[in-house]
């Protein structure tokens, strides 16, 4: 066999092996299927920065306003939390706003849920740590509770 036509065959076989592994990375690292919150809050560090699925109904909402001036780490203008119950328990949703013009209001900064709806959110979990967050400062902070960073929410119909 030719050296050159070698190297493509060999060259196809790695990009096909890399694209299956990647495909089947995905598959563990989001997860279609809802986590029972008391699964989260039980071990979250054999989660940590993966998305999952949960399901419950909204309470306890709360917007977050940035300072005036707006510096670095401060809430971006339309970000929120809530507490998102399920009867296995009760996690704190953070939803960052609106992440491209931070210090700028856009319109309406309201909430995109309201207490007593039954949603779907999909969460990125950051399991309590020592973090650098480079937004904030170069030094490292002690995160002493779970973060569940909202990156999709969807009303669930009655």
């Amino acid at each position: 066999m030719k050296p050159f036509l070698l190297t493509i065959i060999t060259l196809c076989g790695v990009g096909l092996s890399t694209t299956v592994s990647a495909g089947s990375l995905i598959g563990i690292v989001s997860s279609p299927e809802v986590m029972p919150i008391g699964k989260v809050l039980e071990n979250p560090r054999a989660i940590h920065m993966q998305l999952v699925q949960l399901e419950g109904t909204v309470r306890d909402i709360e917007s977050l306003k940035p300072h005036e001036p707006y510096q670095p780490g401060d809430p971006c203008f339309g970000a929120y939390t809530f507490n998102l119950n399920d009867p296995t328990g009760t996690v704190r949703i953070e939803v960052l706003g609106h992440r491209l013009n931070c210090g700028t209001a856009i319109g309406e900064e309201r909430p995109e849920v309201h207490d007593g709806d039954r949603v779907r959110v999909e969460v990125r979990i950051q399991a309590p740590g020592t973090y650098i967050d480079r937004m904030i400062s170069p030094l490292p902070v002690e995160k002493s509770t779970l973060q569940a960073i909202a990156t999709r929410i969807r009303r669930l119909k009655e």
